[in-house]
């Protein structure tokens, strides 16, 4: 039998950040997004995973750069409300690193992204509830998912922002007994 683990919302964080006009980074996080794995008896190695985030939960810090990226220059939240990852391969590197193998859907395009977790372990709880950690990783380039501003401020966009975004899930999980 599968058992489902739900990500804790309280304590699992999602969080990226950007190179910004080539000398710093714009980090950001998303307020609102929702994941659970199904793992088989292998354990891990036997897994599947699924991340949902809202594009228009975005925050940096700053509410006018938050609203140009969510707006239809970038995200186009109008347009497409949600960023889905499925994973449905798990290569095992050693007894701590996986490697995520699944399909991210951004800005109305599906392309398969590789996701390194690191395992940060299972502790049981007072009331006997289990709790899984990890954190995972991946690499994504917007253009390859046509964030792009199009015409002649296109090059801007490349100077203003990066192509390259790095995200970073931080994921406490709490066995559901519904199962997968």
């Amino acid at each position: 039998m599968r058992e489902k683990w739900v990500f804790d919302p309280h304590y699992s964080t999602l969080w990226f950040r950007v190179n910004h006009l080539g000398v710093s980074r714009v980090r950001g996080t998303f307020r609102t997004w929702r994941g659970f794995v199904c793992m088989g008896e292998g354990g891990l190695s036997d897994s599947t995973a699924e991340i949902i985030i809202d594009p228009s939960s975005l925050e940096t810090g700053d509410a006018p750069r938050d609203e140009l990226a969510m707006g239809p220059l970038f995200l186009d939240t109008g347009r497409f409300d949600t960023i889905e990852f499925v994973a449905d391969e798990v290569q095992v590197v050693d007894s701590h690193h996986l490697r995520l193998i699944g399909l991210l859907t951004l800005h109305g395009v599906t392309r398969p992204v590789p996701v390194d977790v690191t395992w940060r372990g299972e502790v049981l709880e007072d009331d006997g509830s289990s709790r899984l950690g990890f954190e995972a990783t991946a690499t994504v380039r917007r253009k390859d998912f046509g964030v792009v501003w199009t015409g002649p401020a296109e090059a801007a966009a490349d100077f203003l922002i990066g192509d390259t975004v790095e995200l970073t899930f931080e994921v406490e999980a709490l066995r559901n007994p519904t199962g997968c």
